[in-house]
């Protein structure tokens, strides 16, 4: 038994990471990692940037490995620098659980541990067809580039919709969970709450809450306050009216 067991996400958090708080704000969608566990869930985030909503779904990966290490899990980010980052950055954590990379599986975009489980990382347009698929994450799959494009965003659905339709984990469906900072209604998120085949459990985290209200206040003030924020979109503001 190791030390990490049996410990809720947001304790994970700052056990894995000791220069980490846990990350209150982001209950909620802590919630729905843990609920993966169990269950099928299909679950979404939309979180505004610079308030560790990647960070905390990395330690919810790890989280998940945890509870049953022979779990195959893809990662999808937007490009294919980016998902070796958080590759990286995920492997890295994982090494220092007892759910890490054995020798001889031990690479940035694919890493398996002793029980067979472990971790692919890739991104929408360089999807690697025929991985197992027990857990489907993707965190930003799309970028500001790719926002306003509709090829992009066709492309990007595509492939989630393949990998969410191959996800399986012991002969049951898996979970799919998607986090991201939202920049156009036709993304991914906005795409998925628009269908009614299946529904998707949805998390969001507006920057400000109550805006242009009295009652305006910052979403997480520990984490950015509402005057940075204030100062952010007026600056914003100047370049994009």
């Amino acid at each position: 038994m190791s030390a990490f067991d049996g410990l809720p996400l947001l304790d994970l958090i700052p056990k894995l990471s000791p220069d980490l708080k846990p990350p209150w704000h982001l209950k909620e969608w802590c919630n729905l990692i843990e609920r993966a566990a169990t269950e099928p869930v299909r679950g979404l985030c939309s979180c505004p940037i610079r308030h560790y909503k990647t960070t905390t779904t990395l330690h919810g990966i790890v989280w998940l490995l945890l509870r049953d290490p022979s779990r195959r899990i893809i990662l999808l980010s937007h490009s294919h620098q980016r998902a070796q980052t958080l590759g990286k950055q995920l492997r890295q954590l994982a090494e220092e659980t007892p759910v890490g990379p054995t020798r001889g599986w031990n690479t940035i975009d694919e890493w398996r541990n002793d029980a067979g489980g472990g971790v692919v990382i890739m991104s929408a347009d360089q999807s690697k067809l025929g991985y197992d698929c027990g857990a489907l994450f993707f965190d930003d799959p799309i970028d500001e580039m790719g926002w306003d494009d509709p090829v992009t965003r066709d492309a990007v659905d595509k492939t989630i919709a393949h990998y969410t339709a191959r996800c399986m984990s012991k002969g049951v469906p898996g979970p799919v969970l998607g986090v991201a900072s939202r920049g156009h209604p036709d993304d991914p998120i906005g795409r998925r709450l628009s269908r009614s085949t299946v529904k998707w459990a949805y998390v969001h985290y507006p920057a400000v809450i109550d805006a242009g209200t009295d009652h305006e206040r910052a979403f997480a003030p520990d984490v950015w306050s509402l005057e940075a924020l204030r100062a952010m979109r007026a600056d914003l503001k100047e370049s994009d009216p």
